[in-house]
């Protein structure tokens, strides 16, 4: 394929279509088509893409990763350090991925390197649910050794300060959840104060779990779950998402549209076999609590 013809065929998601073979072509000939995606990263802050460009650019992003390509860590940090809110150009670009791959991506990506993640972490611009992904970064790369324990631990204590003066219940409850996973256990008293001050909501952490710390079993880490992943293969990656699955026979019909965007909808990973409308992970909740989907009843 030409690179007008790849870069194409991966500007649109044609419904049961995945673009195999244009991913394949992107990979031979690397040189010519990582300067198209390096180029729309650079955009991405100066003017708003096009549905096209940020189709392009989200499958450009998932081939950086997949190619390994270092160099590009910081500039992809750079980009990740705004909103990502539903609707929003972040979350609009990452779709799904910020909640499901996101944190691999910056493992792979970063290849031991922490400074950009921790630039992340500390961000006063960046979204909750970006630097969580960068928060299980790091402890991905304390877990494979990467990340020297004290180095992680000094962070750690700079974030407790800053999201309690943020009061942002969402990353203290994250970073609660792996200290405990981790058994840092001299974090306990600290962990259980947040709680009973209320920092840390109970649908986060359970009163009962936090005073159970110390007794509790070693639990997996975040590689060893697969909660972070240490390589990426795009096209394995795209074969989950529900645009490209057979439309199950009961479920509604949906009409191709080739101009269709990879948005939070078409990239969840499991399917909506009833016959209703799928909520976005990052849309009102339908219990009717106020919270986003993904932090209720997902």
């Amino acid at each position: 394929m030409k690179l007008t013809e790849i870069i194409e065929s991966l500007s649109y998601v044609v419904e049961h279509k995945p673009p195999v073979k244009a991913i394949l072509a992107a990979k031979e000939n690397w040189q010519s088509f990582l300067p198209i995606i390096t180029e729309l990263m650079d955009k991405f802050h100066e003017e708003k893409l096009t549905e096209q460009e940020n189709c392009l650019l989200f499958l450009g992003i998932l081939l950086l990763v997949e190619m390994q390509q270092y160099d590009q860590f910081e500039a992809f940090t750079v980009l990740c350090d705004g909103d990502d809110e539903y609707a929003q150009p972040l979350g609009h670009l990452l779709g799904d991925s910020v909640t499901e791959g996101l944190s691999s991506y910056f493992y792979i990506l970063a290849n031991g390197k922490h400074k950009p993640l921790e630039a992340l972490l500390l961000s006063q611009t960046c979204g909750d649910y970006i630097r969580n992904s960068a928060l299980d970064a790091m402890f991905a790369q304390y877990e494979s050794g990467q990340l020297p324990k004290d180095t992680l631990v000094a962070l750690v204590d700079r974030l407790l300060v800053l999201y309690k003066e943020q009061d942002d219940f969402y990353l203290l409850g994250s970073l609660g959840d792996l200290l405990i996973n981790y058994q840092w256990q001299s974090y306990q008293p600290e962990i259980l104060a947040l709680y009973n001050d209320n920092y840390i909501e109970s649908c986060w952490l359970s009163k009962e779990g936090i005073e159970k710390w110390k007794t509790a079993g070693k639990n997996q880490g975040v590689l060893a779950s697969s909660l972070v992943k240490e390589n990426l293969n795009v096209i394995e990656e795209i074969s989950r998402w529900v645009c490209y699955q057979p439309t199950p026979k009961k479920s509604l019909k949906v009409k191709s549209n080739k101009n269709s965007h990879l948005t939070l909808k078409t990239l969840t990973l499991e399917s909506n076999t009833q016959e209703k409308k799928a909520l976005g992970r990052n849309e009102p909740c339908h219990c009717g609590s106020g919270k986003k989907y993904k932090k209720c009843c997902i």
